[in-house]
């Protein structure tokens, strides 16, 4: 994978984060990344607390050459809720934390940011 380019342009319209799946709202600030693969040349688009979570939990360098998809990122962040949020008298995640995918993310993202 090679990378064209990277800049963090406010939204004008409507994105879904390609790690996440959640909406990213015309307004917001968000990544996008231009790349070639395969000598195609695609855009990622992200939320900005998604690429945070991703760098703090060190998930680029936990992937091989062709970069974090959106299946290793959530495979990650499962692991991260098992590890710091299962409930052992529920033997399950815990229900403030049994949330859609991208309010996961933003949990983690607040409490990564205050440690």
């Amino acid at each position: 994978m090679i990378t064209l380019k990277n800049v963090t342009p406010t939204a004008r319209k409507e994105h879904r984060c390609d790690f996440c799946g959640g909406v990213i709202a015309i307004g917001d600030k968000y990544e996008r990344q231009t790349n070639i693969y395969d000598n195609q040349i695609y855009d990622w688009i992200c939320h900005s607390e998604c690429q945070a979570v991703a760098h703090k939990l060190d998930m680029y360098n936990r992937c091989d050459d062709e970069g974090l998809d959106c299946d290793s990122f959530r495979e990650c962040i499962n692991e991260y809720v098992y590890e710091h949020h299962y409930d052992s008298d529920l033997d399950d995640i815990a229900k403030d934390w049994q949330l859609p995918f991208p309010e996961i993310v933003k949990k983690i993202f607040e409490e990564l940011i205050k440690r």
